[in-house]
């Protein structure tokens, strides 16, 4: 019979059942987020990593104002201000133009794109030429450095459907951008930036894999969890349900039982009392209800009318 007591236990035991599973999906989610936010934060040092030295470069080419190319290394002269290019010089047979830093950042964009498939991009919301006027998303970041921001950074779908990793950091106007930039500006200002974009796939497979382990962590935690559960589970419900049929037989010895006054046998419960299937030995209708054991003995009074009787029939008797 099942009692309010085992439906309670059963209850308890379904909630914390349903609280390991919220707890492993609430885990889950958050250790997948973080990992994402740490691979995400690797490329975002990468993309830093890169405009750095970028930075670097540029700086050291301002400072010795500009660098000497090989006029043969050096595209068309439609791609860069007329006073951009100074006059060329041969040296060793070899003939030798200046460039600025902003023409040297272009060259590099054009060899870390071919040898290490990472592109950049120098852009302003007033470029100097069609080719660096920035896209939707640099337009949202330049206007976001104006405001105090110092990087941007996002995710995007090439036109091949591969993840591409766009980071992007504010140029600051110095005394050498006034060669080529020649609206009122003043020093330390924001002039544009330059975007940095890699592929995203490297990141994307670590963490793929990152996120296959913690689902195997976290599947076979909440499998041992659950199964220790319903076992205790199973366990404690037995014993409960033991224990309430153990309080039923002791409330049913604790009624009113009809009982012969001569042979002191009981009658079952509805039975009727003018048949004598209906009686049974106390032994019998206590051994049904409980898990008592019966020995028998003889009382002193019973002792005493057997010994009465083994003198007229010369029978023994043993207390």
């Amino acid at each position: 019979m099942k009692g309010p007591g085992l439906g309670h236990v059963r209850l308890y035991v379904l909630t914390l059942a349903i609280v390991l599973l919220t707890g492993a999906i609430v885990s889950l989610y958050v250790s997948l987020r973080r990992a994402h936010s740490q691979y995400e934060a690797l490329a975002v040092a990468e993309g830093h990593a890169v405009f750095q030295a970028v930075m670097a470069m540029r700086e050291w080419t301002s400072k010795g104002a500009g660098i000497y190319v090989s006029t043969t290394e050096l595209p068309p002269m439609n791609q860069y201000p007329q006073t951009a290019r100074q006059d060329p010089v041969r040296t060793s047979g070899v003939e030798l133009t200046r460039i600025n830093h902003a023409q040297m950042v272009r060259m590099l964009s054009e060899v870390l794109t071919e040898e290490r498939g990472i592109g950049l991009h120098i852009t302003s919301l007033q470029p100097l030429l069609a080719r660096n006027a920035p896209d939707p998303w640099e337009k949202q970041a330049l206007m976001s450095f104006s405001a105090g921001k110092v990087e941007a950074q996002t995710i995007v779908k090439s036109t091949s459907g591969d993840s591409v990793f766009r980071y992007m950091a504010p140029l600051k106007v110095d005394r050498s951008c006034m060669e080529c930039h020649h609206e009122p500006t003043n020093v330390g200002e924001v002039r544009g930036g330059i975007t940095v974009s890699f592929s995203f796939a490297p990141f994307q497979k670590s963490m793929q894999q990152s996120a296959r382990v913690l689902w195997l962590v976290h599947v076979l935690g909440l499998g041992v969890s659950l199964g220790l559960v319903a076992l205790l589970g199973t366990r404690l419900i037995q014993n409960v349900g033991k224990l309430q049929t153990s309080l039923k037989r002791i409330r049913q010895l604790e009624d009113l039982v009809p009982i012969c006054a001569t042979c002191k046998r009981i009658r079952l419960e509805g039975g009727d009392p003018t048949l004598r299937s209906s009686w049974v030995p106390v032994e019998k209708y206590i051994g049904e209800l409980t898990t008592a054991k019966f020995t028998h003995g003889m009382c002193p009074d019973c002792f005493e009318r057997a010994t009465l009787r083994k003198n007229h029939s010369g029978l023994s008797f043993r207390a």
